[in-house]
């Protein structure tokens, strides 16, 4: 359902957005990394392996840092400004989002495979972008853009309450429903909403 959410959005952006939008390769992205996330996810739930295991992690990882990346562009409108003026400063913030989620993956794979820094990197790295967000919408509140600038810090909110499922794990209730399969369920609606309403 996940999938489907990101699928649907790609579908939309590529129809409905020109392709002389200079943020449409990005919003691609963004749906193409949530779409590789969640099909690495759902592999690693039916097969539990090593291998499914790293690329799920690691997946959601790149998920979760593109994000960032995503939007701190969005939040300093370059889709506003000279894009020959700004490309370098993008390529710069590309490549330390890069260099972070490389040094994440090699940290894990050659030196110790934790459980725990894992969870609080991608905590971290989400909470980064959550204030990016609500400072976004807090910063064009009062432009003419309309209401919908408070989304994104709806969303915020949204998602740090769906998220507390998964940190603040319970035993199954009733050897079926666990906090980690609500946590899935949560975030439908949200992905599902994401490109429509936001974008």
């Amino acid at each position: 359902m996940n999938f489907h959410g990101y699928f649907r959005g790609l579908r939309l952006v590529s129809q409905r957005i020109p392709d002389t939008y200079p943020l449409k390769p990005y919003y691609i992205l963004l749906a193409i990394f949530g779409m590789n996330a969640w099909v690495w996810s759902s592999i690693f739930h039916t097969r539990d392996f090593l291998f499914t295991e790293r690329a799920d992690y690691f997946s959601a990882a790149a998920s979760v840092m593109y994000g960032l990346f995503y939007a701190t562009l969005r939040l300093f409108n370059i889709h506003q400004r000279d894009q020959n003026v700004i490309r370098p400063y993008v390529y710069a913030w590309a490549a330390i989002c890069s260099l972070a989620f490389l040094a994440h993956v090699f940290y894990l794979s050659f030196i110790t495979f934790s459980y725990t820094y894992n969870m609080a990197a991608n905590v971290g790295v989400g909470i980064l972008q959550n204030l990016v967000w609500i400072t976004y919408s807090i910063t064009w509140s009062r432009s003419p853009r309309g209401r919908w600038v408070w989304i994104p810090a709806f969303v915020v909110v949204y998602v740090s309450c769906a998220m507390s499922l998964e940190i603040f794990d319970f035993f199954p209730v009733a050897d079926a429903l666990d906090a980690h399969a609500l946590w899935h369920a949560a975030t439908v609606p949200m992905v599902h909403s994401y490109f429509t309403r936001h974008n």
